[in-house]
């Protein structure tokens, strides 16, 4: 459920490299949608509620949260920059699965859901792009759900701090980038598949590589090494 920059700590190519779903041109979406822009906190997907347009993010971080019967809600995954939100609705047309809800101050293009099923129809190339997301994310479904299984945690931890990363952080800042996720530890750990105690010595192990730093209770990305 990420789309990767490049990978924290790796090189690409590795056996458990994130598949990029960035880089795509949306600019016809973008020529017929409204940009807006939200504080983290705000749904704009609501479990059970049918879909009135399709978001694309231009900038932040969003999280797909399943509230079960009980009430009781998971973190499914996590989009960021140039992934859109409803695509999987829009084109089964069946109401949101989930809900999606910003971490982030994070702006949007939102296209309206007649809109976006007129342009599909009428652009291969648009047909084709909206299809290798659906790819990219099915992808990395089951690369998370294989780290999760094969207990992988710390790699799965380094992918989502770096979504959570400003672009600048590719930039090799030699100060570090300040993590926000407006997640509390117990929730990182539960999208994990651990503990908050186990969270907390993988933040450790990454620490000790040189990936991230500790300070004052705030998380940073050191800048990546040149290899």
């Amino acid at each position: 459920m990420f789309s990767s920059k490049t990978e924290v700590g790796q090189s690409k190519g590795d056996r458990n490299a994130v598949v990029d779903g960035t880089g795509m041109s949306w600019q016809i979406l973008v020529d017929h949608g409204v940009l807006r822009s939200f504080p983290p906190g705000v749904a704009l997907l609501n479990q059970g509620e049918p879909l009135g347009e399709v978001d694309l993010i231009k900038k932040g971080a969003v999280k797909l949260v399943y509230i079960n019967a009980n009430g009781h809600s998971i973190i499914i995954g996590l989009y960021s920059q140039d992934q859109l939100l409803g695509v999987s609705e829009a084109v089964s047309e069946k109401p949101c699965q989930l809900s999606a809800i910003t971490l982030t101050h994070t702006t949007i293009c939102s296209i309206p859901l007649a809109t976006f099923h007129r342009l599909l129809a009428c652009n291969s190339q648009l047909e084709a792009q909206v299809l290798r997301q659906l790819s990219v994310n099915l992808l990395n479904l089951e690369l998370w759900t294989a780290l999760r299984l094969t207990q992988e945690s710390g790699e799965f931890l380094q992918q989502f701090l770096l979504q959570l990363a400003p672009s600048s952080y590719l930039q090799n800042d030699p100060t570090g980038i300040r993590i926000i996720t407006h997640l509390k530890h117990w929730e990182i750990a539960e999208f994990l598949g651990t503990t908050p105690a186990y969270f907390s010595r993988l933040l450790a192990r990454l620490e000790v590589r040189g990936i991230v730093k500790r300070k004052n209770g705030r998380i940073y990305l050191l800048p990546t090494k040149s290899k």
